[in-house]
């Protein structure tokens, strides 16, 4: 994971801590100064690109190498999906209701709605049924409920 490309550029352990880093600030940034939680599309732009897709591409592909899972490596907590759940309390579980970072971008990053680029259609869209599976925790319906609530509030008054 230490490899460079040349002498001047970045080492891939670099390249990781520094995406870890803004991805979770990013995250955090959610959170702050709001009344109730983000709306997913907000989530979604945050957690699905920029530092915290790269984070995850990068941690992946060391994953891929060495032909490993992050249980097997002890790396859980080095995911976007561990830390979107850890801070806002939005996470999302494989077949068998574990948590784990390839069924969030399976069920959040490809799911419905992601191949819009408006909040609009991502919301028109989110409903179409493979993003939303089983694997989703009660909090995440929860939040579902409420990022409606919400949008239907905005609406009428």
């Amino acid at each position: 994971m230490g490899t460079r490309k040349n002498a001047e550029s970045p080492s891939n352990r670099e390249l990781m801590k520094e995406s870890e880093l803004e991805c979770r600030s990013q995250l955090r940034d959610l959170s702050k100064g709001m009344f109730g939680p983000p709306r997913f599309w907000e989530i979604y732009k945050v957690a699905c690109s920029n530092q915290c897709d790269a984070w995850d591409g990068l941690v992946g592909g060391g994953l891929a190498l060495s032909r490993c899972s992050y249980k097997e490596l002890n790396v859980v907590t080095q995911s976007t999906a561990f830390w979107q759940c850890k801070i806002l309390f939005d996470c999302y579980e494989n077949e068998d209701g574990v948590r784990d970072p390839l069924a969030h971008r399976e069920n959040f990053c490809n799911g419905c709605g992601t191949s819009q680029t408006s909040e609009e259609r991502f919301y028109e869209e989110l409903d179409c049924g493979s993003g939303v599976k089983a694997g989703l925790s009660a909090n995440t319906k929860v939040m579902v409920v409420l990022t409606f609530i919400t949008l239907a509030l905005a609406l009428f008054c």
